[in-house]
């Protein structure tokens, strides 16, 4: 059984760091105007589920080329609640919402930044440089709209898919609501069912047959592996498709040199060496470790225990329940390791 007692403690020492990084960050996008000089990057969007890593590829993105970073623009669990009548947004590629293409396209537009409409229709937006020539936009809501954002937008896009292992997914989810009391569960959960009860034609189609498993649907651990497959379902299908490009965490995370450079050739940025000599990317959101250090780049505190500790967190019969969902929905994720990465997973199967 899992020891809220311990975990609760454990999230609490680590919380003071996450915070501080965060405020600072909110005060260098409040104060540092941006200028887009020119549109010569090509547009990014990173598309994943939460806790999967999307922050740390935009950081990497942000000290390689000159960007300008937008975090999780795609309408809240409110907002696609109170207009599309569904807990995410889900629009197919034929779908019509002239209000949210134009929104979108609002979004990659090379501008004089004019901070009081910026913040009125994003609130995310970190400005990293003062001179950009390009956007980056990071999402973990936009699963279910790729299609819609690749034939509604009007300039180059470049679409990053990022997966990670599902139950460190999983275990993240659930610590950083534990940490908060509860009070971020919204942030990573969702009405299941209603998104079966969406009318959009994609959704029915490619998901219609997973709606009987839903009595799988027990607990938190469930849950959230239930939504871990219904978010990366399609992403991981699609993987073979050269206009887009899909990225393990655990991959980037054990060859990072490697996988790094792939994000720059596909992007069409060059690779910063400084980035792969001195590991000096640092991710806001993560953290690792018995002393609860930030993630540096590729530079972890014990990848050995790191890439393992998911297994500290479930019981047998919580990776059972797991591995039967996941195999309801025929992904098996360690076919997107390499063979290192792999090993050091440890994945069940």
């Amino acid at each position: 059984m899992i020891d809220l007692k311990k975990l609760i403690e454990e999230i609490r020492k680590k919380e003071f760091r996450f915070v501080s990084t965060k405020a600072k960050n909110k005060f260098f996008k409040s104060v540092l105007p941006t200028v887009q000089i020119s549109h010569s990057l090509d547009n990014v969007f990173i598309f994943c589920s939460p806790r999967s890593g999307s922050t740390w590829i935009l950081e990497l993105l942000l000290k390689t080329a000159k960007y300008r970073a937008v975090f999780e623009p795609i309408p809240s669990l409110e907002k696609a609640l109170e207009k599309y009548g569904t807990p995410r947004l889900i629009l197919s590629e034929d779908a019509e919402d002239h209000e949210f293409e134009h929104y979108f396209n609002g979004l990659l537009k090379p501008n004089f930044l004019n901070k009081k409409k910026w913040r009125y229709t994003d609130l995310n937006s970190r400005n990293i440089h003062l001179f950009t020539k390009g956007i980056a936009i990071k999402t973990t809501r936009g699963n279910f709209c790729v299609d819609f954002i690749e034939k509604n937008t009007e300039q180059n896009m470049r679409i990053v898919f990022l997966v990670r292992n599902p139950f460190a997914v999983i275990k993240s989810r659930i610590t950083r609501s534990t940490a908060h009391n509860g009070r971020l569960k919204n942030k990573f959960s969702y009405n299941l069912k209603g998104l079966f009860a969406s009318d959009d034609v994609f959704f029915k189609d490619y998901f219609g047959k997973y709606e009987p498993l839903l009595v799988k649907v027990k607990d938190d651990i469930t849950e959230h592996a239930f939504m871990w497959c219904i978010e990366n379902k399609h992403i991981l299908d699609r993987i073979g498709e050269k206009s887009r490009l899909m990225l393990a965490y655990e991959n980037l995370y054990t060859d990072f040199d490697f996988e790094y450079k792939k994000l720059c050739d596909y992007i069409g940025i060059p690779v910063r060496r400084n980035i792969q000599k001195h590991k000096n990317i640092k991710s806001t959101t993560s953290f690792s470790g018995k002393e609860a250090d930030f993630i540096e780049s590729s530079v972890f505190d014990d990848s050995q225990i790191f890439l393992r500790d998911w297994k500290d967190f479930f019981t047998e019969k919580n990776i059972a329940d797991v591995m039967e969902i996941l195999g309801d929905f025929e992904i098996d994720y360690k076919k997107l390791l390499k063979e290192r990465s792999r090993s050091l997973v440890d994945l069940p199967g």
